[in-house]
């Protein structure tokens, strides 16, 4: 298996029926950028976007850009923005979760990634990707 490939039981986190709570907020880590979704009550934060200062249990300090503030959000009113090519990103699921690289090219679903760590070139899933800040 290729590093940072998904396995037949793993769930996709931008869908909104992909499993338990639990699952729903694993892919949160700090310093991602993320958008609000229209499920968060305070509707004056939603569609906002926002980078992931800190997490504890399923609860995300998020700065919002607009609003220049930072607010508690539940991580199951987040979606992580989708990276584009040369955006720094880090690995949200897998093994390799919380390592970060360079998005050199997307190909198809996949991003390939200039790992920091090692200048290794490695291929994930982009949505196991997130853009990082």
């Amino acid at each position: 298996m290729m590093p940072g490939a998904s396995s037949p039981g793993d769930k996709d986190p931008h869908t909104p029926s992909s499993g338990t709570e639990q699952s729903s907020r694993d892919w949160v880590t700090t310093d991602i950028e993320v958008k609000v979704r229209d499920t968060y009550p305070d509707s004056q934060a939603v569609g906002q976007i926002g980078v992931i200062h800190s997490i504890m249990g399923g609860m995300c300090a998020v700065y919002l850009k607009d609003s220049k503030k930072v607010v508690s959000i539940s991580s199951e009113h987040l979606e992580p923005i989708t990276p584009t090519t040369y955006d720094k990103v880090k690995v949200t699921l897998g093994v390799d979760r919380e390592a970060t690289g360079i998005l050199l090219r997307i190909d198809g679903e996949d991003g390939i990634v200039l790992m920091d760590l090692d200048d290794d070139i490695s291929i994930f899933s982009l949505r196991l990707l997130g853009k990082l800040m």
